[in-house]
């Protein structure tokens, strides 16, 4: 094989690695996984995410929900070259306590053009809990601190507080 040869197959690899998807489609999702940050059980929440093909061909998109906790509407969009769509997605905590993780599958015709699931991460808390209330400007500072205080006079919080003082 001449130099030549040699430098020509080689650009040709560099060509072939620098180009892969040239118009075969590929997708992007924003947000590319969902955060819903911190939930009380029960609650029953919602976002929209955008797919965006960032190639020429078409691509059909589906959703597959990995739990009955959760679903996509629509659960198919058909993605033109160059197009987007949007899904609603909806998790219902019911079932969930703690830190949690679900997955939706990523099904794709063409098959293999996408990331095989999207990420929904998040912590489902079992019940109110009255420090979570001091959010600023929520206006609970009173609430959160008459469920600390309830009935107990302050003279006798005080009173404990000095005998633990003169004890210890």
């Amino acid at each position: 094989m001449s130099a030549a040869s040699r430098i020509f197959a080689v650009l040709l690899l560099v060509l072939a690695g620098a180009f892969p998807s040239l118009g075969s489609p590929g997708l992007v999702f924003s947000p590319s996984e969902w955060k819903f940050g911190s939930i009380l059980k029960g609650q029953i929440i919602q976002t929209v995410v955008t797919v965006r093909n960032t190639g020429e061909a078409a691509v059909t998109v589906s959703l597959v929900p990995t739990c009955t906790c959760d679903t996509a509407t629509p659960t198919e969009r058909l993605l033109k070259g160059g197009g987007e769509g949007t899904f609603v997605i909806t998790f219902d905590s019911s079932d969930d306590t703690g830190i949690t993780r679900k997955d939706f599958l990523i099904r794709t015709k063409p098959a293999g053009v996408a990331p095989p699931y999207y990420t929904i991460t998040g912590i489902v808390r079992a019940e109110r809990q009255a420090g979570m209330d001091l959010a600023v400007g929520s206006g609970r500072i009173a609430t959160w601190f008459q469920a600390y205080v309830g009935k107990v006079k302050l003279a006798t919080v005080f009173a404990a507080l000095a005998a633990v003082t003169l004890v210890g």
